[in-house]
């Protein structure tokens, strides 16, 4: 009888711990888990949108028709960034990508940057050896669509309200997430367009 009797007290206490081992796997072990994956979600997605931007830029025939590829891309992967709880970087802004042409010397150094049509030029300013320059000079440059991503992931469990977590990245606060991608311009005469 007296076994008995200790056996069901060592049962109990065990039963009795249950109920705070369970809190704090919760509390600690597993809601920060799910934030991980969330905030590794929304790399993904920034990943997916560069790239998958990019690869439509590529062989669209003006710059114009580029941008506006980007921002149709962006509208049709927009369920991927609500899941991913993704907000553009820039306060106020309703696109979180954006596009640059690159034109690159074949003979090396330096790239040039360049945001809009009509400011592309034609040739590096360092080439002198063509004196009549073609409408664009895929002989001696080479031209890239670099598509940049830009969002705030934000936590799926947010403890923004706590005061040692408030200020965490991916617990208590978004986290910018950057993402650059290219594609060649397979049209390169169309870039002042």
């Amino acid at each position: 009888m007296a076994r008995s009797l200790l056996r069901d007290r060592r049962t109990g206490s065990s039963l009795a711990e249950f109920g705070p081992a369970l809190c704090i796997f919760f509390i600690f072990i597993l809601i920060p888990l799910l934030d991980l994956l969330s905030f590794v979600s929304g790399v993904g997605t920034a990943m997916l949108v560069a790239n998958w931007s990019a690869r439509q830029a590529g062989p669209c025939n003006t710059f114009t028709e580029a941008q506006a590829s980007i921002l149709q891309t962006e509208n049709s992967l927009v369920n991927f960034r609500k899941f991913a709880l993704m907000k553009p970087t820039a306060p106020g802004a309703t696109s979180g990508l954006s596009v640059r042409v690159l034109v690159t010397p074949v003979v090396g150094g330096a790239g040039e940057s360049f945001d809009s049509p009509g400011a592309i030029p034609n040739t590096p300013p360092t080439d002198q050896t063509v004196p009549n320059v073609p409408a664009k000079n895929t002989m001696n440059c080479v031209y890239q669509y670099v598509v940049t991503s830009a969002y705030d992931v934000s936590p799926l469990f947010n403890f923004g309200g706590m005061p040692f977590l408030q200020d965490v990245p991916a617990l208590g606060k978004p986290v910018p997430v950057v993402f650059t991608s290219t594609a060649s311009v397979e049209h390169p005469e169309g870039l002042n367009q």
